[in-house]
């Protein structure tokens, strides 16, 4: 059960992951910056409660559990202006004791550093050809594997049980008996959904009837 829960939550992060970086259009995204996005808005206590959930760093999840991420270092250049008079004092130790202009004191002069910071990129998405798996349940064990339902189109057949599921908006990761239950869940609401809207029609053919 706890796997099944770890393998939920990495869901979550992954599809928030993909979704800001797309919808950004950016050719790269500040690994620091989207960090801490995550973390203040999926409601993480702190740092140590993220990482906690991700198993690591956030460095190390996007490395190694998202195959379609590119994680690099980049260069930056910051600029900063700087008083001559700051630059020049240890050259120009005989100066120190000359009086010091108005024009002087206003004299700057800016300065490059050069720093680094880790950026991330995602891989377009790219559609495969259907094609389609075969999975075996031989016990009940085999209910707790954990499986990847893509989204729709994709679907589930269990042609035993003339059952069959279609795939939501978002990637889900979670076991496959928790996949069925979702999908049973969502048959009920959904047949319910209709004798509602079959009583309701049905309540106003009778008011329309006893009109005439």
């Amino acid at each position: 059960m706890l796997s099944s829960l770890v393998h939920q939550e990495h869901a979550r992060l992954v599809s928030e992951i993909e979704e800001l970086f797309f919808a950004s259009q950016a050719a790269h995204l500040p690994l620091e910056s989207i960090q801490f996005y995550l973390l203040n808005d999926l409601g993480y206590a702190d740092l140590a409660e993220f990482e906690d959930a991700l198993g690591g760093t956030f460095e190390n999840f996007l490395r190694t559990k998202m195959p379609n991420c590119s994680v690099r270092e980049v260069a930056q250049n910051t600029s900063n202006q700087v008083p001559v008079e700051l630059l020049l004092e240890d050259h120009h130790e005989d100066e120190q004791n000359s009086p010091t202009t108005e024009e002087d004191s206003c004299n700057t002069t800016t300065t490059t550093t050069t720093v680094t910071k880790l950026v991330f990129s995602l891989a377009p998405k790219v559609v495969k050809p259907a094609q389609t798996l075969n999975l075996k349940i031989r016990s009940r064990d085999d209910l707790w594997r954990v499986f990847l339902f893509a989204p729709s189109p994709a679907r589930v057949e269990i042609p035993e049980l003339e059952f069959e599921a279609a795939g939501g908006d978002k990637t889900c990761i979670d076991s496959i008996y928790n996949h069925l239950a979702r999908a049973i869940t969502n048959l009920e609401q959904h047949a319910s959904a209709l004798q509602l809207a079959n009583n309701r029609s049905s309540e106003s053919s009778e008011k329309l009837l006893m009109m005439k």
